[in-house]
């Protein structure tokens, strides 16, 4: 999951944190991390420890990331999404 972030949606990162329902004072304190990886890897343990509001935002899935990815203010990176969702498919929705 990392991998896909540092490779795809660096400069949005923080975004995309936002999006999936990480507070933004964690986020804040995520930047003072020593690398850019370090940071994204403390976004993604916090998103995947579900410390965030999860009736409001959800639980982490590979399909809240892909809609994060492909968000406008994940910066719009369908390709990358389209690249998560092929190789992490999940069942179809029923509504």
């Amino acid at each position: 999951m990392v991998a896909y972030l540092l490779n795809g949606v660096a400069n949005n990162w923080f975004s995309i944190g936002l999006f999936l329902g990480i507070p933004y004072k964690h986020m804040e304190l995520f930047k003072l991390e020593d690398s850019l990886e370090e940071s994204i890897i403390k976004m993604v343990d916090t998103w995947m420890a579900r410390k965030q509001d999860v009736e409001v935002f959800g639980e982490p899935s590979w399909r809240k990331l892909v809609e994060a990815v492909a968000s406008r203010s994940g910066g719009g990176h369908r390709r990358l999404a389209s690249e998560i969702a092929m190789d992490h498919p999940q069942p179809q929705r029923k509504w």
